[in-house]
């Protein structure tokens, strides 16, 4: 049985494959997407294997679809958190 996806909608969804670029992630049985290494904080991400590991459930939102049906999705739009421990802010501090 096949299911319509539309933009907007959210999941949760199993990290199957980790990259350099970012996780392929399972959001309903046999339909996977891409969540790129800048959907998952606010701020700056040297890894993605610092906020998650392969198998872990994470909530994901469809930001797009594009005309062949890849699906990008965005953990942090879907109110996803990485550890306090592995988050860096968008601000940067100044050395004086």
């Amino acid at each position: 049985m096949t299911r319509k996806i539309k933009v907007g909608e959210t999941f949760k969804a199993e990290v199957k494959n980790i990259t350099d670029f970012g996780a392929f992630v399972e959001f309903l049985p046999g339909r996977e997407g891409l969540v790129h290494i800048s959907k998952f904080t606010p701020g700056h991400l040297d890894k993605v294997r610092d906020v998650v590991k392969e198998g872990e459930v994470i909530p994901v939102k469809v930001i797009s679809i594009d005309e062949k049906g890849k699906i990008s999705l965005s953990a942090k739009a879907a109110g996803f958190e990485a550890p306090a421990k592995n988050r860096r802010s968008k601000k940067r501090r100044r050395r004086s």
